[in-house]
C-alpha cells in the first residue's frame, strides 16, 4: 500500500486522505513512513488531540450533532461522500473538473457513499475478503446495490500488492488524477 502512495507521488498524482480514523493516528502514520509530503490535497478525518492526562480525545469531523451532514448512508460523525464531492469540485466553481479521474481505495461501509459519487472514468478499489470468505462493508454494500449501480469501475483488492498493481496500471498513462 505504501508503495502505491509513493508511486502516485513519483508520477505527480495529487493525493488526499479521507478517513474515519483521527488526526493523531493519520499524521503519525504518514510521518512514520515518510510519506506526509505526498498528501498534498489534505487530510479529512476526525480531530484527535491528547489531553493533559495522556488520553486521546477524538471529536467528530462533522460537529453539528443535531444534523451533522444529512446523509443517511454515513455515520453521524462523517460523510465521506460530501468530502469527496468537495475534492472533485472545480477549484473556481466553474465547469472544469478538479481531476480527470480518481482512484479511491476503500474497505468499510463508510466508503460506500463516496463510491457512489465517483464518475465513469474513475476507479474504485474495493477490499475483498478473498477465498477466506471475510466480508468487508464496502463490498457487501456494493453487492446489495443499496444506492444503485456504481458509475465508476470497481476492482477488488486483497493486499497492498493488488493496490500497487492497480496504481501502476492506471498511472502509466500519466493523466492527472487524485489517489
Amino acid at each position: 500500500m505504501l508503495d502505491a502512495v509513493c508511486l502516485a507521488g513519483r508520477v505527480g498524482a495529487q493525493q488526499a486522505v479521507v478517513s474515519d480514523a483521527n488526526t493523531v493516528f493519520i499524521e503519525e502514520f504518514l510521518k512514520h513512513h515518510g510519506i506526509r509530503g505526498l498528501i498534498g490535497k489534505g487530510i479529512s478525518t476526525n480531530s484527535g488531540v491528547f489531553t493533559e492526562d495522556g488520553r486521546l480525545d477524538v471529536q467528530p469531523y462533522h460537529t453539528n450533532q443535531a444534523s451533522p451532514h444529512g446523509c443517511s448512508l454515513c455515520p453521524p460523525n462523517m460523510c465521506k461522500g460530501s468530502i469527496v464531492e468537495g475534492l472533485l469540485a472545480a477549484p473556481d466553481g466553474g465547469e472544469d473538473r478538479a481531476f480527470d479521474r480518481v482512484i479511491y481505495i476503500g474497505d468499510g461501509g463508510g466508503d460506500y457513499c463516496p463510491a457512489l459519487r465517483l464518475r465513469p472514468g474513475d476507479l474504485l478499489l474495493a477490499r475483498d475478503g478473498g477465498e477466506g470468505g471475510r466480508k468487508f462493508g464496502l463490498r457487501e454494500r456494493i453487492e446489495k446495490e443499496e444506492g444503485g449501480p456504481m458509475a465508476c469501475r470497481v476492482v477488488p483488492w486483497q493486499k497492498g500488492e493488488d493496490v500497487y498493481s492497480a496504481f501502476e496500471s492506471e498511472l502509466v498513462g500519466g493523466r492527472e488524477m487524485a489517489a
